[in-house]
């Protein structure tokens, strides 16, 4: 019996263009939605937030979560499926 190894072959990769596009997205509503829902628990609970404020911190997790899902990439590109 004769055993052939495929690990020189190429193996397919789907184009990530349209991929990126939705993961930015994602991202970005989320970040909206959290920003919403915070706006929306403050104002039921009667905890005075400055809207500026919290539009920016909820806003700057967007690059956050582009930079964890970047590595994401990274590392699915280095790891080898069983």
């Amino acid at each position: 019996m004769q055993v052939r190894f495929l690990s020189h072959l190429p193996r397919q990769t789907w184009n990530s263009s349209p991929l990126r596009g939705g993961l930015t997205t994602a991202t970005v509503i989320m970040a909206v939605m959290t920003l919403g829902l915070t706006a929306l628990a403050s104002a039921v609970s009667g905890l005075a937030l400055d809207g500026g404020n919290l539009a920016a911190a909820s806003l700057s997790l967007i690059p956050l979560g582009l930079l964890m899902a970047a590595v994401g990439y990274l590392l699915s590109g280095w790891v080898r499926t069983a």
